[in-house]
């Protein structure tokens, strides 16, 4: 099993109820840099830093007593090398073969290059909305099907119409 786990490259790890780690796979012990034996056993506060480990914590509390029995938390931590990854982490609780909860089990994914790409073009589209809306030239976007999609004032001013009275018009 612990081959098995050790085989995804996303960081995996498992928590006791008291929030002890009770194991972990090969990238998770990457991302902190540290070997299973430092982390085994040991608490959040043990392996993390303070907000780290507050952070775990409280989601942890928050999880174990809600009804729900998964959790998706999109969070911001800085991993062995020191550099900050923006990370979706997925946690659901599991079960003792008694039944009773036995604690979390939990999964992140490194989003850090995804989130820089959606910056990146919710900045590039910012550039165009105030490029296409301050132009001193009018302009119109038009579909396919000669529809306006989208005009700016000084197309406005140039045709007499509003923007209302063009969308979506031919």
């Amino acid at each position: 099993l612990q081959q098995l786990i050790d085989s995804i490259p996303n960081p995996v790890l498992f928590r006791n109820t008291a929030g002890q780690y009770l194991g972990c796979n090969k990238a998770f012990e990457e991302f902190l840099g540290l070997m299973k034996k430092d982390i085994v056993g040991k608490s959040v506060y043990d392996v993390h830093p303070k907000e780290m480990s507050d952070f775990c914590f409280v989601s942890d509390r928050e999880l174990l007593n809600s009804p729900k029995t998964t959790q998706i938390i999109e969070a911001t931590l800085k991993n062995a090398s020191g550099a900050w990854k923006d990370i979706l982490f997925h946690k659901a609780v599991y079960t003792k073969n008694d039944g009773n909860v036995g604690g979390i089990v939990g999964i992140f994914v490194d989003i850090t290059e995804r989130k820089r790409m959606e910056d990146a073009l919710r900045e590039s589209e910012e550039r165009f909305r105030r490029t296409f809306d301050q132009s001193p030239i009018g302009a119109a976007i038009i579909s396919l099907d000669y529809r306006f999609l989208r005009v700016n004032d000084q197309w406005c001013r140039i045709t007499g119409y509003t923007e209302q009275d063009q969308i979506g018009t031919a």
